[in-house]
């Protein structure tokens, strides 16, 4: 239930339904010493109880899974190398040329491993990029309608709005919060601009999440949306696995607290 950074998960033989070699390992008593290995049978307990709490917890998984195995893997077939969970989350395992220790010897960046496991993690990053740019579009058209119909409303026809936003500088630098100063709060007068320096603020924080891959997308919230529960509000407005968060709040004067 905790957040983490994660964006997918690869696995290579893997044996999430058991190996049959771990019965016969009970034979030898030098592997024998090996904790692991009775964990390892088809059937055990271990392994049932992971895939019990992987089915349980798969829909709040918010990640992309493949799963690799050896063409001539006898240790860990595909039938155990792909999860027996029923989901869309993948409908097949990647088979890679070579037995259970051959697909895991990489000699160089032409092996064929290499280049199928370089290219998922790769298509993975790209996918998670892809979705970030997405959402960071989507709050800055709407922070602009949003902002721009305010400027409208005080007297600004669109193109002095259009300018004031995309165009004139500003030094709002002094009211970003910082690891010593980590939250700010704006006062003034009715009409001072206040809004419009959140806006300005929340749009320069969502430029910087489209050029830094490990800026979280800030949230912006307006008071008069928040909910009595205001962590299970923000809970529901999370858009990745980061563990901090820029917030904008604007509104506070026109709520009670």
């Amino acid at each position: 239930n905790q957040p983490h950074n994660v964006k997918g998960m690869i696995s290579l033989a893997t044996p999430y339904n058991g190996s049959s070699h771990a019965l016969y390992s009970q034979l030898i008593k030098s592997l024998n010493r090996h904790a692991q290995i009775p964990s390892l049978e088809p059937n055990s307990n271990f392994l049932d109880e992971t895939i019990r709490l992987w089915q349980k917890h798969l829909d709040k998984m918010n990640l992309d899974f493949k799963f690799f195995f050896g063409t001539g893997d006898t240790t860990v077939p595909e039938n155990s190398a792909i999860p027996h969970i029923v989901s869309s989350k993948w409908t097949g395992g990647v088979p890679l040329p070579g037995d259970h220790s051959g697909i895991l010897k990489v000699e160089n960046h032409s092996s064929t491993s290499y280049i199928h496991v370089s290219e998922t993690v790769k298509e993975i990053f790209e996918k998670d990029t892809l979705l970030k740019k997405k959402i960071v579009d989507e709050q800055r058209k709407l922070t602009m309608a949003k902002s721009i119909t305010r400027l409208i409303a005080n007297g600004l026809d669109r193109k002095q709005a259009v300018y004031l936003l995309e165009n004139k500088q500003y030094s709002f630098e002094y009211l970003k919060p910082t690891v010593e100063k980590r939250l700010v709060v704006i006062v003034g007068e009715f009409g001072l601009g206040k809004s419009f320096a959140i806006d300005k603020i929340y749009l320069d924080l969502l430029l910087k999440a489209e050029n830094e891959i490990d800026f979280p997308i800030p949230i912006s919230i307006n008071a008069a949306q928040l909910d009595t529960n205001i962590q299970s509000y923000l809970e529901n407005l999370l858009v990745d696995n980061s563990s901090e968060y820029w917030i904008t709040i604007d509104g506070m004067d026109e709520v009670s607290l």
